[in-house]
């Protein structure tokens, strides 16, 4: 069934991205030319944030005075003029032998492995699925709830998806819970370089973040994510053995499309007459995109369908 909820844009948090000038590539390498993976680019002025990818590449969209700080574990934070880099793409960074490592005062959650990995505590049982959203801490930031966003190179975060809070550390050592009344929204980028956004919006669910599939200037396609436990429990009846012998974290999914510009919020199902309702006004761009897109219907499904209806 439908749910159609009339909603004022900022309640949500929904927000377009602000125009931009222009789009610039630029490549980052260290000593000897070792390209840089995940080296952080951030023009602070206008609250744009880029990482490099496995070949020390990134894109990040500029204006005319915007100034970039390139940083990396390892290497001197380096100021550059963005049409410096429009001119010479390549930006060679200086190590350093040591960096200081910013602190945050917030509260202990859990603890990880020294590879970055989430140290999940196992019961007796087997234990099947996974309470984090990723095997292991990863790069990305987060933006404040007045929009200003919060990077660092020491800092590598992780979603649990339990609780619904993003966990952050700075030494692979100590895991530490972010308040969820200071973040709005935040990115993480996993080790395939894959983009992960997600965005507080209560009307959906006031613990948990929603997973935002597509954005554009006339929809979004969001996911939420609920995951639950189960404890193992085998009863030995006549009949045979009743129950799991295993301990296990299962995800619930829920999608929704927001309509920009009528402010609607709509659940809907991973079925194609689904979204056919949902975007009636994109009757010919659906059509067309689902005759050459004819697989089942999944987050890069819906992905690749919100660019379309955007277009």
């Amino acid at each position: 069934m439908k749910i159609l909820l009339l909603l004022f844009f900022v309640a949500l948090g929904f927000q377009t991205a602000s125009a931009q000038n222009n789009d610039i590539k630029g490549t980052v390498q260290g000593e000897n030319g070792k390209l840089l993976h995940y080296a952080m680019i951030a023009d602070s002025k206008y609250n744009n944030i880029a990482f490099t990818d496995s070949v020390g590449d990134f894109t990040i969209a500029t204006h005319p005075d915007s100034k970039l700080m390139v940083q990396f574990d390892g290497y001197r934070d380096t100021l550059i003029d963005a049409n410096m880099i429009s001119q010479n793409p390549q930006i060679d960074l200086k190590p350093v032998v040591s960096l200081p490592v910013e602190t945050i005062g917030l509260g202990v959650r859990t603890a990880m492995t020294a590879d970055g990995r989430v140290a999940v505590v196992r019961r007796n049982a087997y234990l099947v699925g996974s309470r984090y959203l990723l095997d292991a801490f990863v790069p990305g930031y987060f933006t404040y709830a007045d929009g200003k966003k919060f990077y660092n190179k020491n800092c590598l975060f992780n979603y649990e998806k339990v609780s619904g809070f993003v966990l952050l550390t700075v030494d692979k050592q100590t895991v530490r819970e972010v308040n969820r009344e200071q973040i709005k929204s935040f990115t993480l980028y996993d080790k395939t370089d894959r983009r992960y956004d997600f965005e507080q919006v209560p009307e959906i669910d006031k613990i948990h973040y929603v997973q935002v599939l597509a954005s554009g200037p006339k929809y979004k396609i969001v996911k939420l994510i609920r995951t639950n436990f189960s404890s193992s429990g085998v009863a030995h009846t006549a009949a045979g053995d009743i129950g799991q012998d295993y301990d296990e974290y299962s995800d619930e999914a829920e999608y929704y499309v927001f309509n920009v510009q009528t402010k609607q919020l709509q659940k809907i199902t991973l079925k194609k007459r689904a979204l056919k309702e949902a975007f009636q006004k994109e009757t010919d761009k659906v059509n067309k995109f689902m005759s050459e897109n004819d697989g089942s219907v999944d987050d890069d499904f819906l992905g690749k369908l919100g660019v379309v209806v955007n277009s």
